[in-house]
């Protein structure tokens, strides 16, 4: 019985030794999570500041927060945003990060978007848009943002879009370099629809850097332009293609060089 009894007890000592270890690390990840999520909290604070700093206002009722154990899910509950008298609103928007890494952001409307101002506006019915953003540092941010089709509606026109994209990344502090593709663009004529098949739109935004919205104007006359490049589209099955460069004059007349084959 002597013996038994000590080839048990060392066996019990590692097991307990085990749990002990085990609710270390979890107790450990929970209070590793919670200051994760203040981060992440700190970011959407950030950001928002950010945004007022450019004139634009983003305002939401309620935050509910979820997704531990794995990522961080906040919900955003009947948000509009305001931009001087433009309005855009949605019922809810999806912010999730993973944990290990609170700089990259995948976003989620699943609902439909109104943009109005005090005259217009415009319904966006969309289907699974989803969008990644991903920041390191300033010469480095990425958005990539792609729906299965995109429903464009005011009271003067109809226009969809067929598995549209959008990747937008700066590749230096300067300068933007953007990518639209999308496989087909409809819109009803008063005897047919027109259609655009497979666009696709590469071009870049020169010497963007520290520039406001409420300077944008200036910013095309003194500085920057829209470099075009790689447009191409087909029309009835017959490819089109160009590229060209867009600025403003001082009386912001549009000025701009177009070579189209």
């Amino acid at each position: 019985m002597k013996n038994n009894h000590s080839s048990i007890a060392p066996g019990l000592k590692y097991i307990i030794l085990f749990f002990i270890i085990l609710i270390l690390l979890i107790c450990t990840y929970i209070y590793w999570y919670s200051t994760l999520l203040k981060n992440s909290e700190n970011h959407l604070i950030k950001f928002n500041k950010n945004l007022k700093n450019n004139e634009i206002e983003i305002n939401w009722d309620e935050i509910i927060t979820k997704g531990f154990p794995y990522r961080i899910e906040k919900n955003l509950k009947n948000v509009e945003l305001k931009y001087k008298n433009i309005f855009i609103q949605t019922k809810n928007i999806k912010i999730i990060n993973q944990p290990w890494n609170l700089k990259h952001f995948i976003i989620k409307i699943e609902n439909e978007i109104s943009v109005k101002n005090k005259i217009k506006k415009l319904k966006i019915i969309n289907d699974g848009l989803i969008s990644s953003f991903k920041i390191k540092d300033k010469s480095n941010i990425r958005l990539s943002i792609q729906s299965k089709s995109l429903k464009i509606n005011s009271e003067k026109f109809l226009i969809q879009l067929f598995n549209p994209e959008l990747h937008i990344r700066n590749f230096n502090e300067n300068n933007i370099e953007s990518v639209f593709i999308t496989k087909n663009i409809v819109f009803p004529l008063k005897n047919n629809e027109a259609h655009f098949e497979n666009i696709n739109l590469h071009g870049s935004i020169l010497n963007y850097s520290n520039i406001k919205i409420k300077d944008i104007k200036n910013w095309f006359i003194n500085e920057g332009g829209i470099d075009l490049k790689n447009i191409s589209f087909l029309i009835n099955n017959k490819p089109i293609s160009f590229s060209g460069f867009i600025s403003l004059d001082k009386k912001f007349n549009i000025l701009s060089t177009l070579s189209l084959n």
